[in-house]
């Protein structure tokens, strides 16, 4: 997952592409609830007709998600910036988090 210490580093609120078959793609993004939530559009733009896709998803640092894993019963929980195992950190591309549930 992309964590918000990634998302901080490289949010732009406005995008916009045009892909290989031509089409227009625009992505407008807006970070609401104290940087919990990200609110997305993405616009397609084909043979003069748009497109419109709104979704919202949850964002989460690297402690928040470790806090989370230990929460439901997860142990050992290992934060880790690539699944090369490098270490987690602005810097990084990815948020990988990794840990044991206990046989009940």
């Amino acid at each position: 997952m992309m964590g918000k210490e990634i998302l901080a580093r490289i949010f732009q609120p406005t995008r916009s592409e045009i892909l290989p078959d031509g089409t227009k793609f625009i992505s407008r993004s807006d970070v609401f609830d104290e940087w919990s939530r990200v609110r997305n559009e993405w616009i397609l733009i084909r043979n003069g007709r748009a497109k419109s896709f709104k979704f919202h998803h949850t964002i989460y640092s690297g402690q928040e998600i470790r806090d989370r894993m230990e929460q439901v019963g997860f142990t050992g929980v290992k934060i880790y910036g690539s699944l090369d195992g490098e270490e987690y950190g602005l810097q990084s591309e990815r948020l990988i988090a990794v840990g044991f549930k206990p046989v009940s």
